[in-house]
């Protein structure tokens, strides 16, 4: 077993075929079918369901992926650890996030986490409102990072740091009668019409829960998948809408905010990363400086 055919074996797995996963390799489709039909001649077992252009992993195929990701890892941790003490930090970190990052200003870290590490290359990968997916992708080797809501449960073999929050603000048209007002409580909002995020999404549960606590019923007429949809709904007087308050800073004077008697609470977020082994110096160093822990300067 060479690591270059558990590299294909992997790629294909995830890929879902031979042609994608030789893609993503930059190899040959041959090269990719000849390093697996190898590995499973040395165990003698089928590690993929053939039909078509498409494969779906075995059992085995199974057991040797979760196996196969984690002795890659490992051997990139070694690389990049060597390769630093020649040339300083390098490597690329795969990040999930989601698309409010709330009090967490990513932008700004991520600036001067390449002014001080030029050679690392951060790749970012957006997810609207599901962190379910991104700590499966950290679980699964995917990601190396995600930006997350914390879950009440943190997946078995990843660890989640508390890091900011997302507080959310209620916003209406300007000609609606709550605008601008004060001091409004939940019952006041039972007959209006909202637009929100769909059902499952960190931000809709942390809203629902509020209301269901508040013993307050609402009506959702409307579901978007982004914030600038929702505000254009809103704008367009089809609803009220929660948002993430550092999102009212940037939005047109076409909405107005309405104040709530009791604000709602924020939603806690945080940095996931795998607990199953080391983090590479690249991935460590970066979990590091979204969690605000900067070490001197080079």
């Amino acid at each position: 077993m060479e690591l270059h055919q558990l590299e294909y074996f992997v790629a294909v797995a995830e890929e879902g075929g031979f042609t994608a996963g030789a893609r993503r390799a930059g190899v040959v489709q041959s090269a990719a079918s000849a390093a697996v039909g190898r590995l499973e001649d040395e165990f003698g077992l089928d590690l993929f369901t053939r039909a078509g252009r498409r494969v779906t992993l075995t059992d085995p195929g199974r057991v040797l992926l979760e196996n196969a990701r984690e002795v890659l890892a490992a051997a990139r941790v070694a690389r990049e650890e060597l390769e630093g003490r020649r040339r300083g930090l390098s490597g690329t970190v795969v990040v999930g996030t989601l698309l409010s990052t709330g009090s967490l200003d990513l932008a700004a870290a991520l600036r001067i986490f390449h002014e001080r590490h030029p050679g690392v290359f951060v790749r970012l990968r957006h997810s609207p409102g599901h962190s379910e997916e991104h700590l499966a992708a950290v679980r699964e080797g995917v990601a190396d990072l995600a930006v997350v809501l914390v879950p009440d449960r943190v997946p078995d073999g990843v660890r989640v740091d508390p890091v900011a929050s997302i507080q959310q603000a209620l916003v209406a048209p300007p000609g609606h009668p709550l605008a601008g007002r004060t001091g409004v409580t939940l019952a006041e909002l039972a007959p209006e019409t909202f637009v929100d995020f769909p059902v499952g999404w960190g931000n809709r549960e942390n809203v629902d829960a509020t209301f269901r606590a508040a013993g307050v019923t609402r009506t959702v007429a409307i579901e978007a998948t982004d914030v600038v949809s929702m505000l254009e709904l809103v704008a367009g007087g089809l609803g009220l809408a929660f948002v993430p308050a550092r999102e009212i800073a940037r939005v047109r004077d076409d909405v107005a905010v309405v104040g709530l008697a009791d604000a709602l609470p924020p939603a806690p977020l945080g940095i996931a990363s795998t607990a199953r082994h080391r983090l590479s110096p690249a991935t460590e160093a970066l979990r590091q400086a979204l969690l605000g822990r900067w070490p001197p300067a080079l």
